[in-house]
């Protein structure tokens, strides 16, 4: 006869350890907030609450080093006894508490100046049940508040002489958020010749809307003397100026040996599928023909040649394709008899939706009050195929979805 033993023993699925700890705070914070508050959650692979003690430290990062957790270990608070931290503990930890640390502490802690300094904030909880500790590490920055200005494209650009000159200028608060507009809440911009030669225009004050960008656009100088234009914008709030939100751009002239320019620009802001584009070409110089090409994807999509008939400024459009989509670019160019190339080109997004196509889906609460069926009435051009897809709302009970497309396909009429 054989021997048989039998021992029960309990099966856990877990990954590393047993729990796991997060930290959840706002990674970026001014440096006049109060404090630091965040909450600290540690649960089971089952989803359930460690039940225990826990530890919040805080201590400065060090700037020198890069953050990178996996290039560069976190120190183990647990056993580090040297390094500068403030301490606070939970004492009656339910798998979720909250923590605040006051901003006089981080002082301590850090006692320069705030402004791009960060802390790194690490929960230690302790599981008495299964006698082990884990931890959660995060880091909060700190920024001095207050907005400034950008120019989009960056600080450097090029312009064309006799030619329009587009920049785009934006206001934005330090995390990054986009400046609201308010009461005289607006953007000055001042354009000036490098060297002053000739006398440009005046300061141009510009609303700030919901978008927060303003659009600033002059007419290029045509002296060959000017080599640079300087661009300088100011952010004002109530008619007055905000302080350290001045910047500047400077637009080099763009080298050609001939003194030979093309320019060309759109009128239309959102081109469709099936719609036209309409494009305007500028030269300085009278030419018979320019030939422009449109390629999209590394693909060449369109091409023509396009007659300028003794003008300096000539438009044309174009048939917006599905094959243009999602972006394409137009190279516009003609040579010179000296064999000097004179182009310029621009990038464009295609949006690929069409007014045409527009669906109005509604429920009909006319046709039927049984509650036995539903009536979706869909109305469109006739020349489109409608398509309808339903999704089943329900929290306890789960079906399938060869059951939910026959329980739904048979109750919908067209």
């Amino acid at each position: 006869m054989g021997y048989e033993a039998i021992k029960t023993f309990e099966l856990y699925e877990f990954y590393s350890r047993k729990f796991e700890v997060n930290v959840t705070v706002p990674y970026y914070l001014p440096i006049d907030s109060p404090g630091i508050g965040g909450i600290v959650t540690a649960n089971y692979t089952t989803g359930m609450g460690v039940m225990g003690y826990a530890r919040i430290v805080v201590h400065a990062r060090n700037m020198a080093v890069p953050y990178d957790p996996r290039a560069n270990p976190l120190p183990n608070v647990e056993f580090d006894r040297v390094s500068q931290s403030f301490i606070t503990s939970i004492d009656n930890f339910n798998g979720v508490a909250g923590f605040f640390i006051p901003i006089s502490t981080i002082r301590t802690l850090i006692p320069d100046n705030l402004d791009g300094k960060e802390v790194l904030i690490t929960a230690l909880v302790y599981d008495p049940w299964w006698n082990e500790t884990n931890n959660g590490t995060t880091v909060v920055s700190f920024y001095k508040p207050g907005t400034r200005l950008r120019f989009l494209g960056g600080s450097s650009m090029v312009y064309k002489p006799r030619m329009l000159f587009t920049t785009y200028v934006a206001a934005i608060n330090a995390d990054g958020t986009k400046y609201p507009p308010g009461r005289n809440r607006f953007i000055r911009v001042y354009t000036q010749n490098d060297p002053d030669i000739d006398q440009f225009q005046g300061p141009v004050d510009y609303m700030i809307d919901s978008s927060a960008i303003i659009q600033h656009t002059f007419l290029a100088p045509a002296n060959p003397a000017v080599s640079f234009i300087r661009i300088r914008a100011e952010l004002y709030d109530n008619n007055n100026k905000v302080p350290d939100s001045d910047v500047e751009q400077r637009a080099i002239r763009y080298l050609s040996p001939s003194n030979s320019y093309l320019q060309v620009t759109s009128s239309t802001e959102m081109p469709r599928v099936g719609d036209f584009m309409l494009f305007r070409v500028n030269i300085t110089q009278y030419v018979d023909f320019v030939y422009y090409h449109i390629t999209s994807a590394g693909r060449l999509i369109f091409t023509n040649i396009l007659p300028m008939d003794g003008a300096k400024q000539k438009t044309f459009d174009v048939g917006v394709s599905r094959e243009m989509a999602p972006s394409a670019h137009i190279l516009v160019y003609y040579i010179r008899y000296d064999g000097e190339i004179v182009a310029d080109s621009m990038n464009f997004h295609i949006n690929t939706s069409s007014f045409a196509n527009h669906v109005n889906i509604t429920i009909n609460r006319r046709k039927d009050f049984t509650g036995n069926t539903i009536e979706v009435l869909a109305i469109c051009i006739t020349t489109i195929i409608c398509c309808i897809c339903c999704s089943w709302s329900c929290t306890n009970t789960f079906i399938s979805s060869r059951k939910l497309f026959y329980s739904c396909y048979g109750k919908f009429f067209f």
